[in-house]
């Protein structure tokens, strides 16, 4: 029971170690050796979403550049509303 929890200890030791940046030159060693980080318990609580962010700005360009432009001309109806103030 000591040396399990001796064991994994020394193992989460290791794992914050090795994803911790070095003082020299301020990458991990993981990144150094292998490339990339070692995924946490808090990369999967916490995912990375810049490839939602990006489908999302995708996305919004896409009906952005299919909006159809209006043309107003001088004397032309519309409606309006102000939502300045307390008055309707």
């Amino acid at each position: 029971m000591i040396r399990e929890l001796l064991n994994t200890k020394l193992a989460s030791f290791l794992l914050s170690y090795r994803n911790a940046p070095h003082s020299t030159t301020n990458e991990s060693h993981n990144i150094l050796i292998f490339g990339r980080r070692l995924r946490t318990h808090f990369d999967l609580i916490r995912p990375d979403i810049t490839s939602k962010v990006a489908a999302n700005l995708q996305q919004q360009a896409k009906a952005h550049s299919q909006a159809n432009m209006r043309n107003l001309h001088r004397e032309d109806t519309v409606l309006a509303c102000d939502y300045r103030g307390h008055q309707r």
